[in-house]
């Protein structure tokens, strides 16, 4: 019995330090095995175990190359060809295909919202829209040539996954008066007659039979930009847009669907309807901070005693709102809609669409008293608060490519996209805002957080995370 204690004893020290290997605690400890080093970046850039039979495995043993370069080399190896399919130079195509779908897994997990707000918008919407394209554009920037971060914002076109299946899907979800039933794609028409969006009295546009381009299912084998597709030939086929509104995926029909919980036909007023939950997600997933991000110093001078909108009134209230609205106006005149009308019971998908401006009059970005003309109005906006370093920042745009360009700059940006590379491949959960002075681990996460600001290639950071001590010892309490 003693004996059997022993062994169970043993056992269970084994499996704490193989978990604490991996665990963020304070660096120092003993250097990784070559064969550990590989074992463990193969497994997190592929998503497989390595094989006994290996020839990474006999390059360690022969001592011609060691774990860190025979793994920086198989990133560097995986990229986009013309087709848009992703190879591998020197290796077979089912490993570089393996790599592109384990970083699609780890791009998708950056986003905390994949699926649309309202039950009833679901189906069949992700059905023609792809509510992974967040991830496309991650993993698009990471092997296709010469990209850097910071193009996710200026993107033109949304990128499209290349997948393969052995069947062609025949059926869609589609939800319809409370209830959700299988039905064939070519069961229905998509569209009856189009919404006039300007002016909703006006006689009906013709109607137009609309076939749209279904998500593609399957094994993803590859990413590309389709630049075939203007928008003068996405709009004379009626087809879902696969441009974005500007700021890349930003302004895109993806992101827009799963971060703004406008309900159909619901418009900006400046006051009580406004896209804060968008707001909240852009600097949720692209600066890596939740609100509030002022301090109540910030905000006093806006606080208004007299404003018909309860939270202007409250400074408590305005450490968040001081963010959120402003930088909502910027997004104020895009709109959740369908894409046709539901004479005849055609199939009907959502779709964000701009509404055009009425005035060049400007209005302020926030109202003490909500007006329906507010989302018709010139669309500027304002981003407010306070960056990594402390300081009070304050950008005024008027498009959303200008957001863009000042987030994809900024080394909030630049620290936050650092933040989840190391995390994954190490484990360490950084704040973007650590100070080195907060210990050795937070050194070395500022160091690789300002060679990607300066590189701003994601292949440049997760190779120096590769080399760096984090990834390289073992981690001690």
């Amino acid at each position: 019995m003693n004996k059997w204690i022993y062994l169970c004893l043993i056992g269970t020290a084994v499996a704490a330090a193989l978990i604490f290997a991996r665990t963020p605690w304070a660096t120092g400890g003993r250097n990784l095995s070559e064969y550990r080093i590989l074992n463990n970046c193969y497994s997190l850039l592929t998503g497989r175990y390595l094989p006994a039979d290996s020839p990474y495995i006999a390059l360690i043993r022969q001592k011609k190359k060691p774990a860190v370069e025979i793994c920086q080399g198989l990133l560097d190896g995986v990229y986009l060809n013309e087709q848009g399919l992703v190879r591998a130079a020197g290796a077979d195509d089912g490993l570089a295909q393996a790599v592109l779908r384990r970083f699609q897994l780890v791009h998708l997990s950056w986003f905390s919202r994949v699926g649309l707000t309202v039950k009833d918008e679901e189906y069949p919407t992700s059905s023609v829209v792809d509510m992974q394209a967040g991830a496309n554009y991650w993993s698009y920037l990471l092997f296709a040539k010469d990209m850097k971060a910071k193009e996710i914002f200026s993107l033109g076109f949304v990128p499209q996954a290349l997948r393969v299946s052995p069947v062609k899907p025949q059926w869609i979800l589609e939800y319809n008066t409370r209830a959700t039933t299988l039905e064939r794609r070519t069961a229905r028409a998509w569209t009856d007659q189009p919404f006039n969006l300007d002016d909703p009295a006006a006689p009906a546009a013709p109607a137009r039979r609309w076939e749209p381009d279904f998500v593609p299912t399957g094994k993803l084998v590859g990413l590309m930009l389709p630049r075939h597709r203007t928008p003068a030939a996405q709009a004379r086929e009626f087809k879902i847009p696969v441009t974005s509104f500007g700021a890349g995926v930003l302004g895109s029909q993806t992101y827009l669907m799963t971060n703004s919980n406008f309900i159909r036909g619901a418009v900006a007023n400046g006051g009580n309807v406004m896209h804060r939950r968008y707001s909240e997600a852009v600097i949720r997933d692209f600066l890596c901070r939740d609100l509030p991000l002022l301090q109540e110093a910030d905000v006093l001078a806006r606080v208004r005693p007299d404003s018909a909108v309860t939270f202007q009134t409250s400074a408590t209230c305005m450490k968040c709102h001081y963010t959120m609205d402003p930088l909502a106006a910027g997004f104020r005149n895009l709109v959740n809609s369908l894409t046709g009308m539901t004479t005849g019971h055609p199939f009907t998908s959502r779709i964000y669409r701009q509404l055009a401006q009425r005035s060049s009059e400007k209005m302020p970005l926030m109202l003490a008293k909500p007006d329906p003309a507010y989302g018709r109005a010139a669309p500027e906006g304002q981003l407010n608060y306070r960056n990594v370093d402390g300081d009070l920042v304050q950008f005024n745009f008027s498009t959303l490519d200008q957001l863009g360009r000042f987030i994809g700059d900024s080394k909030d940006f630049h620290y936050c996209v650092a933040k989840r590379y190391v995390k994954y491949f190490t484990g360490y959960d950084f704040d973007v805002r650590a100070k080195a002075s907060e210990g050795r681990a937070s050194k070395i996460f500022l160091a690789l957080a300002d060679r990607f600001y300066s590189a701003g290639t994601q292949k440049s950071l997760i190779r120096d995370i590769l080399a760096s001590e984090l990834f390289l010892r073992e981690a001690t309490p």
